[in-house]
């Protein structure tokens, strides 16, 4: 994922040291990628807007081989 964000200068990415998950951010958004042993595993995008509105899509988990 850090090498993916060095070709989006805009894009910042934390890794809360606490959580089992990336943050993606780029103005409004913000995108948490969760992952596991074989790559990425669910994903969930969020968007701040100014003053107390917020809007959030439910975590998505994706397919495994299993």
């Amino acid at each position: 994922m850090r090498a993916y964000s060095e070709e989006y200068r805009q894009l910042q990415i934390h890794e809360p040291e606490d959580a089992a998950f990336l943050v993606a951010l780029k103005g409004n958004t913000r995108i948490l990628l969760w992952f596991g042993a074989g790559g990425l595993t669910a994903y969930q995008i969020t968007w701040t807007y100014p003053v107390t509105n917020f809007a959030s899509e439910p975590k998505t988990a994706l397919c495994t081989a299993e």
